[in-house]
């Protein structure tokens, strides 16, 4: 498939707004090209050669704002980031700094990298929660519109008669259905003929919903296969917001080159990225030991899984 027949098959309109045909998986795969998904492996790679360590490392999935497809053109490189060889974590205030600056460049964000170092791709916990957080914060902005079909009136109809009217309701639907008696649409007995009835119970109702969406791609610094997840959450025009979901999808990677400064990347690297380093610290005497003796204590702080000091004699 050509780089044509791809924006043809993902073409959607903004703001009139990106309108598909309701489907099973309106959005099922994520999409990106060759030269993003290269660069993604490259700062994998840079990012422990330059710090001189297994270490992860994290940016954001973005395309160019007129792009009227779904497909990642390229990568940025998140700043300020404390790295080690375990885990990424993202806060939404990240997001939303890093968003600013994407947006003022001339891009949009579709989704999150990060790197696994020297390990497996995978989604780790950790890596669940991030991709939440993105989501959240993507989804009012970046989605697709589908027309989702609802039944107008459910189950169990009741039919009423209002002067020359019948008047026909849904046993657990407020809305209700108001038709004129045309000669024969009653049986003899006062009742609607059952197809007529199953007709009217089959009568939906087409309204918009959007899907806000969000792509994960998981690369390492030993070019490993990627893992990708897509993330999804429905507004509808009845709810405020629907449930959050996320899935392991298909990565499509499609023809489109990036040019790479190798030097440049480094450099970026090096501004952008530190090393998490513990931080050890002589508390006071903290009392006296099983000897009695007063003793000092070493506690180390700093440690991403610690949920507070370690005291060690």
């Amino acid at each position: 498939m050509s780089i044509n027949d791809l924006d043809k098959l993902l073409e959607q309109t903004e703001s009139n707004e990106n309108t598909v045909k309701q489907a099973r998986n309106p959005i099922s795969q994520v999409y990106i090209t060759k030269g993003a998904l290269n660069k993604a492996y490259t700062y994998a790679e840079l990012v422990c050669d330059v710090l001189g360590d297994s270490l992860e490392c994290y940016g954001f999935l973005i395309t160019p704002k007129e792009s009227k497809d779904r497909v990642a053109r390229d990568v940025y490189l998140a700043p300020n980031q404390i790295v080690s060889g375990a885990d990424v974590t993202i806060e939404g205030e990240d997001v939303i700094r890093a968003g600013r600056e994407i947006d003022a460049s001339g891009y949009k964000v579709l989704g999150w990298w990060h790197s696994h170092a020297n390990f497996n791709t995978f989604h780790s916990g950790t890596d669940d929660k991030n991709m939440i957080t993105v989501l959240n914060e993507l989804a009012p902005t970046n989605y697709i519109t589908v027309r989702k079909k609802t039944p107008i009136l459910g189950e169990g109809l009741k039919v009423r008669r209002r002067k020359n009217n019948l008047v026909i309701s849904g046993k657990d639907s407020k809305k209700r259905i108001i038709i004129g008696m045309p000669e024969g649409i009653l049986r003899p007995e006062g009742t609607l003929d059952s197809k007529i009835l199953s007709d009217i119970q089959n009568l939906q109702l087409s309204t918009p919903a959007r899907i806000g969406f969000a792509y994960s791609v998981v690369v390492n610094a030993i070019r490993g296969e990627p893992y990708c997840e897509l993330a999804t959450k429905e507004f509808c025009h009845s709810c405020y917001e629907g449930e959050e979901k996320s899935r392991e999808a298909n990565l499509r990677v499609v023809e489109g080159d990036l040019i790479l400064n190798e030097k440049d990347m480094r450099e970026e690297i090096e501004e952008k990225v530190s090393k998490f380093s513990p931080v050890f610290k002589v508390g006071k005497n903290f009392g006296k030991n099983r000897r009695g003796k007063k003793s000092k204590k070493t506690f180390f702080s700093g440690w991403p899984w610690e949920s507070g000091p370690l005291f060690v004699d």
